[in-house]
């Protein structure tokens, strides 16, 4: 009889994730075909305020759970090939997911914090391959923590996701609507449509819950609103959400296409 090839396990945690990833835009998309938001009408001081209400929310629904075994079936396969670079399988460690020049000596009086991340980065890639360590400097996000533009790495936004999920709770789920427009009747019987200026100079401009809309004149009657419903994780420390699953599709196809392509031909026998 002849045996089965052995499929590494840092492979089936991402073909779970893969797994988990349709299962989720499944979830997103029964919940966008609700069509879950409204505009709620309100008197703030002597004015009337038409604001974005979510009648449903995304927190609610299985959405966040599902979402909690993508984030970490995608961390787990980085740990994976992680064990399988060191000559001791044996040892604790983990996928260093730091910043560029972890690796450099301690600049005098750095913190605590900062050495400490340089030591796991020494004990983490300890005996790898020459080439594999290449990889996994080329790998590490940029060192400008708490910019915007750390959005788009997705292996430092999935570090942070999990760690909180691991150790906190499940990813904290935001509802948004993109390229959000009114229509409203005047009492005249005229029909006027408008935009947020925001959504017109950047498209990806996201209208969260409870958000006001400004345009619309206070004798405006029949307000409708219509947009494309978003969900994001919300990363309480930071300045920007993370929206998936797309920040998780693109996360999964570094992961297949770069991480295990590049470190894979320097696992230990």
């Amino acid at each position: 009889m002849t045996e089965q090839p052995i499929v590494p396990s840092y492979l089936r945690k991402v073909n779970r994730a893969e797994k988990h990833l349709t299962e989720l835009q499944e979830a997103i998309d029964t919940w966008v075909n609700t069509h879950p938001y409204t505009v709620a009408e309100s008197v703030e001081g002597q004015s009337k305020v038409r604001r974005l209400e979510f009648s449903s929310l995304p927190i609610n629904t299985l959405i966040p759970i599902i979402a909690a075994d993508v984030f970490y079936n995608l961390r787990s396969a980085l740990d994976h090939i992680q064990v399988a670079l060191v000559p001791d399988h044996e040892a604790r460690v983990y996928f260093p997911i730091l910043w560029q020049g972890c690796w450099e000596p301690s600049p005098p009086g750095q913190d605590k914090q900062r050495r400490g991340q340089r030591d796991r980065w020494t004990f983490f890639t300890g005996g790898v391959h020459p080439m594999a360590l290449t990889h996994l400097k080329r790998m590490q996000p940029p060192d400008d923590a708490g910019d915007p533009d750390e959005q788009s790495h997705a292996l430092r936004v999935l570090n942070e996701v999990a760690m909180k999920d691991r150790h906190v709770q499940l990813p904290v789920v935001a509802a948004g609507l993109r390229q959000a427009r009114a229509t409203w009747t005047m009492p005249d019987g005229s029909v006027h449509t408008g935009s947020d200026p925001r959504t017109i100079d950047d498209p990806r401009w996201v209208h969260q819950n409870h958000a006001k809309f400004q345009l619309i004149p206070e004798d405006a009657v029949e307000v409708k609103l219509v947009g494309t419903p978003v969900v994001a994780i919300r990363l309480a420390d930071k300045p920007w959400d993370v929206e998936i699953p797309d920040m998780l599709l693109r996360t999964a196809g570094t992961i297949m296409t770069d991480v295990i392509p590049s470190l894979s031909p320097y696992v230990q026998p």
